[in-house]
């Protein structure tokens, strides 16, 4: 049996954050981040096949 709609939704909203969390970690020797947010929407985008616009939505919570 397969997952709700909602439910699939919001794994994949939660998978992205992580992502982005992960990547917008500080470099450890600097203690600056490493990748620009907008280089890191334009990853994600490809990664799930959505558009950068909707991955910054989804992000931000405002979707």
């Amino acid at each position: 049996m397969s997952k709700p709609i909602k439910q699939v939704t919001i794994e994949l909203h939660s998978d992205i954050r992580k992502d982005y969390e992960r990547m917008s970690m500080p470099c450890s020797k600097y203690g600056v981040q490493k990748l620009t947010d907008k280089f890191i929407f334009c990853e994600l985008a490809a990664r799930y096949y959505k558009a950068p616009t909707t991955i910054e939505k989804i992000i931000y919570n405002r979707y």
